[in-house]
């Protein structure tokens, strides 16, 4: 974890999300990437969310 990923979790802390998950949400929005996860509670916008099956479906079929 670098300091950007860091701090964006930090910031997302506050916002209620649990570190592992703040975590994982902000090295997602900083890589530009697709958040593969089976927490449906997970939201953040702009970021793209896709269950293990979601992701199979759209990307892998």
């Amino acid at each position: 974890m670098d300091v950007e990923v860091a701090n964006m979790a930090a910031k997302l802390r506050v916002r209620g999300l649990k570190l592992p998950n703040a975590i994982v949400v902000s090295t997602a929005i900083l890589s530009d990437s697709v958040l593969i996860t089976k927490d449906r509670g997970i939201r953040y916008e702009g970021l793209e969310i896709l269950t293990p099956e979601e992701f199979v479906e759209k990307y892998l079929m």
